[in-house]
């Protein structure tokens, strides 16, 4: 949160028409930005997220987020199509927004509880010349989640993308903040210092890093090489657990922490293939026994390869290795696949296979996927001596909602007409283990330890959700809504069987996964 306020105030004591900015990490408009990327024919490399408005091989993105209707009065203006306050100058560009999650529900199976969101938000963008822009958010927010959300915030300490929170009164209260400042000093390269996410992938879900976990600092940097066919992402993060320092000089120890290190390089020789290379790197920088030590060199490396080369697969830092690859199939059509590949030796996989399609069937607008979705049992755990390096961020998975040894399938099917639109999405999943969280949770070791309970356990997990909404400011992609969502989860001690209805008004510019 500091980081992100040091940014924002830090750019308005500059404070000038550019385009650095990311576009939303969402996936409702991701599925227009992809469909401009599939539909033409261009060198925009699609695989990693969130997208630079700027990039010239995506210029066309920008028109996703423009409201071409006619509005004829200042406040209708001012509401559906424009910014809250917008500050031009020669040299620079200001706007600000005031964002929120406004929701109340019910949940029809558990005596009619009562779940309300309440998040109020405040967004600032900036420009400055034409190679410089920043954005930051703040995010206050106060919830009663249904009651398998409420577990999982309990008993980990964090809401899933979001963080940790309080809990109170069956409620629960956080909040958080993100931002970053984007550089470009020549179309080719482009360099980004913040606090968010990043996704790698052309699927639903990632195999190899999503925005599932919690927001984190960052510093990234993108080159683009051979006339845009080759693009090179370095990614260095500071990821944290949630287990306090035992010693502290402050009120509230800090937390154990860890260091991110992902290279992904992508290729592209024409507009219809793409393939990329993936390695990343989780760097101990913390042991029990010492507390904070230094970090291996590699870890400071922007070279692919450095870290699976002085570190293999699993020492004292845990790297994984990752293939992505996506083909446009005609003109609509793309098939895209992921392999992640954790500890071979130990047979530690995870795979993912889609498709999808836009303007599917001949209707304007409708957009289909569906996907399948694997890890191996103990893929991104380690071993017992260094469990703190498993591929997490405060103790949410950075690959897929489920952490390991499951097998899921995801369908979607979106339709969007002049603002008006509507989404059925369906999640299936198995997953198996071990006693109480070996296999499949990634924060137990890949071993069992001596003496632990070793039962094995299946779990079934189904959700499918409905929703229907009208956009009402393309801008802050404020929608008007209502779902409902069912959800049936079967253990060994029994199945819990939820359906929820919702009607809200929000600003969606990030994904919450609630589909687990």
């Amino acid at each position: 949160m500091k980081f992100t306020l040091f940014i924002a105030i830090t750019l308005l004591v500059f404070t000038v028409q550019s385009q650095q900015k990311n576009l939303p990490l969402n996936h409702e408009l991701n599925y227009q930005f992809q469909q401009v990327l599939t539909s033409t024919d261009t060198l925009g490399h699609s695989s990693l997220r969130p997208y630079i408005e700027s990039d010239l091989r995506m210029k066309s993105l920008n028109t996703v987020m423009v409201d071409s209707g006619l509005y004829y009065y200042e406040l209708t203006q001012k509401l559906f199509k424009e910014h809250l306050l917008e500050i031009k100058g020669e040299d620079f560009r200001l706007t600000a927004d005031l964002l929120g999650n406004f929701r109340w529900g019910k949940d029809l199976r558990d005596d009619f509880r009562i779940m309300i969101r309440n998040t109020r938000a405040a967004r600032v963008q900036g420009d400055i010349g034409k190679k410089v822009s920043f954005e930051s958010f703040f995010y206050e927010n106060l919830v009663k989640m249904p009651e398998y959300i409420f577990d999982y915030a309990t008993s980990t300490g964090t809401l899933p993308g979001e963080g940790r929170v309080k809990v109170g009164g069956g409620k629960l209260d956080f909040g958080y903040a993100m931002g970053y400042v984007s550089f470009s000093p020549n179309k080719n390269v482009n360099v980004q210092l913040g606090h968010g996410k990043n996704f790698i992938g052309n699927g639903y879900r990632s195999m190899l890093l999503s925005d599932y976990a919690s927001n984190y600092p960052f510093l990234r940097s993108t080159v683009y090489l051979a006339n845009g066919k080759l693009k090179y992402t370095s990614i260095f993060a500071q990821l944290s657990s949630i287990t306090r320092l035992p010693e502290s000089t402050t009120p509230e120890a800090t937390f154990k922490e860890k260091f991110g290190n992902f290279h992904y390089l992508s290729f592209k020789p024409g507009s219809k293939f793409e393939i990329g290379i993936f390695e990343g790197g989780i760097f101990k920088q913390y042991v029990d026994s010492v507390g904070t030590v230094p970090m291996h060199f590699s870890a400071y490396s922007p070279i692919l390869g450095s870290s699976i080369a002085f570190n293999g697969f699993e020492t004292e830092n845990n790297v994984v290795l990752g293939l992505n690859m996506s083909y446009r199939l005609f003109r609509n059509i793309e098939l895209y696949g992921q392999v992640a590949a954790d500890n071979p030796a130990k047979t530690k996989f995870g795979f993912q296979v889609g498709a999808k399609s836009f303007d599917s069937f001949g209707i304007k607008g409708l957009y289909l996927q569906t996907e399948m979705n694997r890890a191996l049992p103990y893929t991104y755990s380690t071993g017992s001596g260094e469990r703190l390096q498993n591929w997490s961020h405060m103790r949410a998975p950075l690959a897929h909602t489920y952490g390991s040894s499951f097998n899921e399938l995801v369908g979607i099917a979106y339709y969007e007409k002049k603002k008006v639109f509507g989404q059925i999405k369906l999640v299936s999943a198995i997953i198996n283990g071990l006693g109480e969280g070996y296999q499949y949770n990634i924060e137990f070791p890949d071993e069992v330890v001596s003496g632990d309970p070793v039962d094995p356990v299946t779990i079934y997990n189904n959700v499918q959700e409905l929703t229907i909404g009208y956009r009402l400011n393309v801008k802050t992609n404020l929608t008007g809504f209502a779902s409902i969502r069912n959800r049936v989860h079967a253990e060994p001690e029994g199945v819990s069987n939820s359906a929820f209805i919702y009607l809200g008004l929000r600003t969606n510019l990030n994904n919450l996964y609630y589909d687990f």
